[in-house]
């Protein structure tokens, strides 16, 4: 992992420069003399008539930026923009930069209804049980009901959750280790099928990966232990009875979906650490968390909202373990700021991220 400083703003000379408003003579909005700036009329139609509603229609100055969006009605497929016979963009929205002229943009569709395709006759396919059990005995619980019915072939998402003083070991079918994890996916075999979880009773084992813990003497709260979709609930038990500012640092592994990071930051603390996650592919709030300097990212995340740090004034650590560098929005940069913040990324990917020209332009 190397050290890039502001390496956003290298994202940022990738993207579209913005139009700004303002009253300076070199700017558009008022003239050198004193005089106003002309404007121009953006009209905006569609072929057919009534064939998808439009936005974007505007009084602009000569090189101002305006995003232009058409949604077609049922039955109707977009083709493309044109200016007369001249195609501007084959996108249903794009910007448009405007010329020193009036425009008129039309929107082209086909009426395409689809047509409805032939019944498709139901497939049985053939199913084979599925069981867990635990031991020792009353150890633990596990998500899978008694024989469950399950495809050959298909991948079956399994955990187990240890009761307080019992230590996960691993997962076996008959003698054989399939998973030293608590939770996995399994891929169902042509035959019924017995997993075991075997944990270990070690009640002074405070570094148990299934426990919820706070370590008091650290300010560090360490959360792996929770079904996905329900680590806010599992938090929450973790720091009902502390006071905010309590906890200094979050460490969370585990499945997690994208309204469960926003929750990171009740108590607001200073370090959230989410490098063993996974279940999302992007990132849209990290919530309110005036306290936040430092934040990891695990290698599934492919796209950062603008807003994702709106609400994080004092961001400056932020690390991302995607290899891809994730999409990001142009006004990301707006909360974000690159001369505050020093990035790292994976070594190997440094050259991706510094000349990476994907930057979302929505």
């Amino acid at each position: 992992m190397k050290k890039i400083m502001s390496i956003l703003m290298l994202w940022a000379m990738c993207l579209p420069i913005l139009a700004q408003g303002g009253t300076s003579e070199n700017e558009p909005g008022s003239g050198g003399d004193g005089s106003e700036t002309k404007t121009y009329t953006l009209s905006l139609n569609c072929v057919p008539a009534l064939s998808a509603s439009l936005s974007g229609s505007a009084q602009l100055v000569a090189g101002q930026e305006q995003y232009i969006y058409a949604a077609g009605r049922t039955g109707f497929k977009f083709i493309c923009w044109k200016e007369g016979d001249q195609v501007v963009s084959d996108s249903y929205w794009f910007y448009y930069t405007m010329p020193e002229r009036d425009v008129t943009l039309t929107a082209y569709f086909e009426y395409d209804p689809r047509n409805p395709e032939d019944p498709v006759m139901p497939t049985y396919e053939t199913t084979y049980k599925l069981n867990t059990i635990v031991t020792p005995a009353f150890a633990a619980s596990t998500n899978i009901e008694k024989d469950k019915r399950v495809a050959a072939g298909k991948e079956e998402y399994i955990y187990a959750s240890g009761r307080t003083g019992f230590k996960f070991v691993c997962w076996k079918e008959g003698e054989q280790v399939v998973s030293d994890n608590y939770w996995f996916y399994y891929t169902m075999p042509d035959h019924d099928v017995t997993l075991t979880a075997v944990f270990k009773y070690d009640p002074d084992n405070l570094d148990n990966p299934n426990g919820n813990h706070y370590y008091a003497d650290t300010k560090t709260a360490v959360v792996d232990n929770f079904r996905p979709g329900n680590f806010y609930s599992a938090y929450y038990s973790l720091y009902s009875n502390l006071n905010e500012g309590d906890i200094a640092k979050l460490v969370v592994s585990g499945q997690l979906n994208a309204s469960d990071v926003s929750n990171t930051s009740n108590m607001k603390p200073a370090v959230i650490d989410l490098s063993r996650t996974n279940g999302y592919s992007y990132l849209n709030s990290m919530g309110s968390n005036d306290n936040l300097t430092t934040l990891i990212l695990p290698e599934c995340i492919t796209e950062i909202y603008y807003y994702a740090f709106s609400s994080t004034p004092n961001l400056s650590s932020l690390t991302i373990y995607a290899y891809t560098p994730p999409k990001v929005d142009r006004y990301m940069l707006e909360y974000l700021k690159p001369e505050n913040v020093t990035v790292f990324v994976p070594g190997a990917s440094i050259g991706l991220y510094a000349d990476d020209p994907r930057a979302d332009a929505q």
